[in-house]
């Protein structure tokens, strides 16, 4: 009996990982997009590395004529947590990791880009 409750569970476990795996490819869409070797970042007048956590370069992508930065890199560059909840598929983008940094806060009606100004 205890067998057929570690065999269910495997399958079951299987099926559920499956599953999700399916969830997350079937809402992707296969481009044709460049990477922008050669657009520079600049914050507050010095120029951005961008490099992900494992020390890699990481470049923009410019696709159908706009071009898209890395959202954690620069979110994290600017003072802000990111995060990433699997069970909504959603980007969290956090308030400022030094709460009373005016140079990191929006002020109410300010946009965000202009942060990096």
């Amino acid at each position: 009996m205890r067998r057929f409750a570690f065999i269910a569970s495997i399958i079951t476990a299987s099926v559920i990982s499956a599953s999700a795996g399916a969830f997350a490819a079937s809402n992707l869409e296969q481009i044709q997009a460049y990477l922008n070797k050669g657009l520079k970042i600049n914050l507050n007048g010095q120029e951005l590395a961008l490099t992900d956590s494992t020390g890699s370069k990481a470049y923009p992508i410019t696709y159908d004529g706009t071009t898209y930065l890395p959202a954690r890199l620069i979110s994290e560059a600017v003072g802000y947590s990111v995060t990433f909840d699997s069970e909504t598929n959603a980007v969290n983008i956090g308030k400022p990791s030094a709460e009373n940094d005016p140079a990191v806060q929006p002020t109410r009606g300010q946009p965000m880009t202009s942060l990096l100004m």
